[in-house]
């Protein structure tokens, strides 16, 4: 009589009998958990005190939309869409948003409210290699010009890498 080989057990109906936690699906060394413990240590009150309306369903906790965002931007997703779609299927995003997935209008809403829309705009080293002329950079600084939030998750980014 012939051996079979065994296969690991694969139950795709089978119930978690525990809940799963997020924690346990990410390495210690993870970069999800450095952003989430490098927000956790910045003031964020002035977001905090943009919100006061009483009325309409409650927003998504600023924090989160933080942690997120500098997560997206440290992995080079720029899109809402990429975003909302990233809170679904990486880990990492699921980890900081606590498996929350706001969809993109929240996420582009949260960035236009607090100015922080676009990703840090190509500084220009005034090297011959640079291939922009001057006119680009002038139209390059002026759809750039609202620079407050971009210097900060710029600086944030660079202390990430």
């Amino acid at each position: 009589m012939e051996k079979k080989k065994k296969f690991r057990e694969y139950q795709p109906d089978q119930i978690m009998l525990f809940p799963p936690s997020v924690h346990d699906w990410l390495p210690n060394n993870h970069l999800a958990h450095f952003i989430n413990e490098v927000v956790s240590h910045i003031d964020l009150s002035a977001i905090y005190d943009d919100y006061s309306e009483l009325t309409g369903q409650p927003p998504y906790d600023p924090t989160m939309m933080v942690k997120i965002l500098i997560y997206a931007q440290a992995k080079g997703i720029n899109s809402s869409r990429k975003i909302e779609q990233a809170l679904y299927e990486d880990i990492g995003f699921r980890f900081l948003s606590c498996n929350q997935q706001p969809n993109f209008w929240t996420i582009s809403e949260f960035r236009r409210r607090h100015r922080c829309s676009r990703p840090k705009p190509k500084v220009y080293t005034g090297r011959q290699d640079d291939s922009a002329s001057a006119k680009n950079r002038e139209a390059l600084w002026q759809r750039h010009n609202d620079a407050d939030c971009d210097r900060n998750i710029g600086t944030i980014k660079d202390e990430l890498e």
